[in-house]
């Protein structure tokens, strides 16, 4: 349910600068809302899904979706934006909350279910990955017929979306299944971040975590903002972002491989990846060589940021996983989407605020430069904290 979503969001960067007329910085700074936003619904939304159950959960989710993608469209200023975003942010906390549920429902009870999940999870993923990119490279070249197709024909798919969630069939839990209320959702949180105090390891894990997190948001919009501002129309930038995508879905399928290579330098090595490669853009742009060899440098740079986003989207998960007993992992997980969620609004503030004050190339180039020494710092604070074994 979320692939129609994502047809323009790679442009929405563009469309929300070039026809609703909102500077770079406060379109960063819907980022921040947004993650805010999830945070403040996250203990809300799970007293919603035992309810209303799972199959309406996705159904009222892709209608809000639908109703954001249409304020988009419509909305005037800055403040129907936030609006949208805040109304965005509800329809994929119930999708969220319930897609992986169902999934899991529909999986026959046997010892080897974890592993069917995984496999299911992990194709799906990959065929995400490469659905988007043709969406996006579709929509590059729409946008340069008419700014609004796109976001017409994402509506189309949202609701078409909508129809086949109309048509699941909710599948009942067992009976031995214990059902978690918005009282118990909360205090598995409240555990979470009492279990993170308590343990060292666990503060260094999320810590690096929710910055990695942060650091991919914030730059896959500076990446947009930085290509609109160096001319490059709608159909290129499509392409761009439908070849990293790929590039995402391939080396998702690589990450235990990447994890065996570099055991527990993994994350470090990831977010200095991240961080440099934001410094090396920012040279890169400032050096004013030929244009052409600007947008191929910067595309493998981009390229480079994807392959390791696709590792992270898998590993982040192994890690928590793995530095958890099996009674303490759903304390994790429950409070790692607020870690995370929050250290987005918090990098996204700070883009946002050096954004008003930059242009895109030093913005780029300044976050580069922060962000290596807060990762060289976390990474100085993981040593002989975060391993690969149980904790």
């Amino acid at each position: 349910s979320a692939i129609p979503m994502m047809s323009p969001i790679k442009l929405e960067v563009l469309f929300l600068s070039q026809v609703k007329g909102i500077s770079d910085a406060n379109i960063v700074l819907l980022t921040s809302l947004y993650a805010i936003f999830m945070i403040l619904f996250q203990i809300p939304i799970c007293g919603i899904l035992n309810k209303i159950g799972k199959r309406k959960c996705i159904l009222y989710g892709n209608i809000l979706k639908l109703i954001s993608i249409i304020m988009i469209g419509i909305g005037k200023n800055f403040v129907w934006m936030v609006i949208s975003q805040l109304i965005r942010s509800v329809g994929f906390a119930l999708t969220r909350i319930s897609e992986n549920p169902l999934l899991t429902a529909s999986i026959p009870e046997t010892n080897n279910k974890g592993n069917i999940f995984s496999r299911i999870y992990g194709k799906g993923y990959a065929q995400y990955c490469y659905i988007c990119a043709i969406s996006t490279i579709l929509s590059g070249y729409l946008y340069t017929i008419n700014p609004y197709i796109p976001i017409f024909l994402c509506g189309m798919a949202t609701l078409i979306s909508t129809i086949i969630g109309y048509n699941f069939i909710e599948i009942e839990e067992t009976k031995n299944k214990e059902i978690v209320t918005i009282k118990e959702n909360a205090k598995n949180i409240v555990d979470g971040f009492k279990e993170i105090v308590k343990s060292e390891r666990l503060k260094a894990l999320l810590l690096m975590i929710g910055t990695i997190w942060g650091l991919l948001c914030l730059l896959s919009t500076y990446q947009t903002t930085l290509l609109k501002n160096m001319n490059i129309s709608a159909t290129y930038i499509g392409i761009i972002a439908a070849v990293v995508q790929i590039i995402t879905g391939i080396s998702s399928k690589k990450a235990n491989e990447f994890n065996e290579k570099n055991r527990n330098k993994s994350l470090t090595k990831m977010a200095l990846g991240i961080a440099l490669g934001a410094i090396i853009i920012g040279v890169i742009v400032a050096l004013e060589i030929p244009i052409y060899i600007q947008v191929v440098l910067i595309s493998v740079i981009f390229c480079i940021r994807h392959a390791i986003k696709g590792y992270f989207q898998i590993l982040k998960c192994t890690y928590m996983g793995n530095f958890a007993y099996d009674q303490m992992i759903t304390k994790i997980y429950a409070c790692h989407s607020v870690v995370a969620n929050l250290m987005r609004a918090l990098v996204g503030y700070i883009g946002s605020i050096i954004l008003v004050y930059n242009d895109i190339k030093n913005s780029t180039l300044i976050i580069g430069i922060l962000f290596t020494i807060i990762c060289m710092l976390i990474s100085k604070y993981m040593k002989n904290r975060v391993g690969v074994e149980k904790i």
